[in-house]
């Protein structure tokens, strides 16, 4: 998921109408990698139904720009409350 920030996740929750938003937001630089047991069962996961599996993008960034030299992370929680309709 790209194209959008921290910002926008809270203005989109707001103007949905949603109250009490919140976001906590974690970015890391590089983060050193933890090491991975399984790796042929990892390649076949996506982390999102709409994205490529890891090892369709492994594939895909290293054809592209060759080995990676860093490691970014960014994490967003979103919590908001459904206002009360009134009838």
């Amino acid at each position: 998921m790209m194209n959008f920030d921290e910002r926008d996740l809270v203005d989109w929750a707001v103007t949905a109408g949603f109250e009490a938003v919140e976001l906590d937001y974690r970015a890391q630089v590089d983060v050193p990698a933890d090491p991975i047991g399984d790796w042929e069962t990892l390649k076949r996961v996506a982390p999102n139904p709409l994205v490529p599996t890891y090892g369709e993008a492994i594939v895909a960034a290293l054809a592209a720009t060759g080995t990676p030299t860093r490691r970014t992370m960014a994490t967003a929680f979103l919590r908001a409350r459904r206002p009360h309709w009134h009838r």
